[in-house]
């Protein structure tokens, strides 16, 4: 993020699963003995409690680690240009661009072989954080993004 000029700072906090209310705690885990740690209940019933929890952290992005795996993922966005801005990395297959990868998801960037993107490149075939070419082909560290994703980065940080 330093190369778009963003400097994160960080805060840690702890949600602890048997402390939620009843009907949240029923929620969590139905969804993840159902769908495992990605299902968008997970994301619900953690982005709440950690909202709930204290309201000074409304307008952070939330990052959720949870130790477990889901089927060769490391991590998911909740989905790209929501209101919710938080990803769940998986522990288990974590490496140094998951975090960066998932957060950059939440700050709407999409990865660079998707059609969605401004820009559309080969899969695995650069060294951007939005590509997979370290996990896949091991061709190129992830270390880099392009100018035209800065300025989304940006665009989403007035947002907060």
């Amino acid at each position: 993020m330093n190369q778009a000029l963003i400097i994160p700072t960080f805060v840690t906090a702890n949600i602890h699963i048997n402390r939620l209310g009843q009907n949240q705690r029923k929620k969590f885990l139905d969804a993840y003995n159902r769908y495992g740690p990605v299902d968008d209940d997970i994301y619900e019933v953690l982005y709440d409690a950690m909202t709930n929890f204290d309201s000074k952290y409304s307008k952070y992005m939330k990052v959720f680690f949870i130790d477990d795996v889901a089927g060769g993922l490391y991590g998911k966005k909740y989905d790209i240009g929501v209101e919710k801005k938080s990803v769940i990395v998986l522990t288990s297959g974590f490496n140094d661009s998951t975090l960066a990868h998932e957060a950059l998801h939440a700050m709407n960037l999409y990865h660079t072989f998707d059609n969605d993107s401004k820009f559309t490149f080969l899969n695995f075939e650069t060294d951007n954080v939005m590509d997979y070419s370290d996990i896949e082909n091991r061709k190129f560290a992830v270390i880099s993004t392009y100018v035209w994703q800065w300025k989304i980065l940006h665009d989403f940080l007035k947002t907060i």
